[in-house]
C-alpha cells in the first residue's frame, strides 16, 4: 500500500510523454517524408539496470528496431525506444536521441547498412545520414573499443527548426516529472555533454557563442596532444648526412637508452624539427625535375 500511495502522490504519467515524443517524430517526418511511422515506447534500459559497473556512460539513450510490430490488418511497423532512465535530460537532448534513431530508420528504409558489430559500431553511412538530418557527429571510444560515429548532437539551425516540438516536450517533462528528485536531474545534467545546456531558451548569438567555445576547447585539446607528443614521443630522428637519413617514430624509452649513431656520417640521430622535415620533403620532391 505504501508504494501505491507514493505513486498516487507523484501523479506522474507516461502517456503524455509518449504523446509528446510522437509529436516530435511527426515533425521530423514532415521534413523527411521518407521517414516511416513507428511505435514509440519508453522503456527501461535492461542492459544496464542493476549493473554493478561504476561507469554507465555507454548506457543506451534509445534504439531503433525494424519490423517489430504488426497491426490487426497485418501492416508492419518499426519501433523506437527512448530509455526511461534518461528522461531527466533536457528536452533538446531527448529530441536529439529521437533524431539519432530517425537516421537509423531512414537508412533502413533506403536499404543502407549503417552499423556493424550487432548495431554498436556506427559507420560512415550513418554519419552521412545524421549530417543530412541536421546533426553533427563525433566518434565514441571506450578504452580500445570504438563505436564509430555514435555521438550525435543537433546543430543550432536544427534546434530552431524543431523549437516548437522541443518546447512542448520540455513542458511535458517538467509537468510529468515534477517530483523527480533534484539530485537526479543534476546528475544527468553533468553526465551528458549535450545535457548541460537547454538550447531552447537561448538566442542565436548565445548558441553561436557555445559552438565557438566548444570549437576552441577542441582546438586546445588538439594543441595539448601535439605538445604531449613533442614531450613524450615517438619522435622522428635525423643525422647530419646530406640529405639526412631519417628514423621514423622512435619511442622515448629507445631514445633515452643511449645515443643512436649513423653508420654513414657517424653523427648522433637527433630529434627532427618540423621545418627540417618540410625541407627534406621539398628537396626530395624536386629531385625528379633535376634528373
Amino acid at each position: 500500500m505504501g508504494n501505491q500511495k507514493e505513486t498516487k502522490k507523484r501523479g506522474a504519467s507516461i502517456a503524455p510523454l509518449t504523446e509528446a515524443l510522437e509529436q516530435c517524430w511527426s515533425a521530423i517526418r514532415k521534413n523527411h517524408p521518407e521517414l516511416p511511422e513507428v511505435v514509440i515506447l519508453i522503456e527501461s534500459n535492461s542492459a544496464t539496470v542493476g549493473s554493478k559497473k561504476k561507469n554507465n556512460n555507454l548506457s543506451k539513450l534509445g534504439h531503433f528496431f525494424n519490423s517489430s510490430w504488426r497491426d490487426k490488418d497485418g501492416a508492419m511497423y518499426h519501433e523506437v525506444v527512448v530509455t526511461g532512465e534518461h528522461l531527466a535530460r533536457p528536452a533538446t537532448a531527448i529530441f536529439g536521441t529521437l533524431l539519432h534513431e530517425a537516421a537509423h530508420a531512414m537508412n533502413f528504409v533506403l536499404g543502407l547498412k549503417d552499423t556493424t558489430r550487432q548495431g554498436r559500431y556506427h559507420n560512415k553511412v550513418f554519419k552521412k545520414m545524421a549530417l543530412e538530418m541536421g546533426m553533427v557527429c563525433q566518434q565514441l571510444k571506450s578504452g580500445s573499443t570504438s563505436f564509430g560515429w555514435a555521438i550525435t548532437k543537433m546543430t543550432p539551425d536544427t534546434v530552431l527548426k524543431y523549437k516548437e516540438q522541443i518546447s512542448n516536450l520540455k513542458k511535458t517533462i517538467n509537468t510529468e516529472l515534477v517530483n523527480l528528485p533534484p539530485a537526479v536531474r543534476e546528475w544527468y545534467a553533468k553526465k551528458y555533454d549535450d545535457g548541460t545546456i537547454d538550447l531552447t531558451n537561448l538566442t542565436d548569438e548565445e548558441i553561436q557563442d557555445i559552438l565557438d567555445a566548444a570549437e576552441q576547447e577542441d582546438a586546445d585539446k588538439d594543441q595539448e596532444k601535439k605538445e604531449k607528443k613533442a614531450r613524450n614521443g615517438p619522435w622522428d630522428l635525423e643525422c647530419k648526412c646530406s640529405p639526412s637519413r631519417i628514423l621514423k617514430s622512435v619511442k622515448k624509452v629507445t631514445y633515452l637508452e643511449g645515443d643512436i649513431l649513423c653508420g654513414t656520417c657517424g653523427t648522433k640521430f637527433e630529434k627532427m624539427q618540423k621545418n627540417d622535415l618540410f625541407l627534406v620533403i621539398a628537396s626530395d620532391s624536386k629531385q625528379p625535375e633535376n634528373d
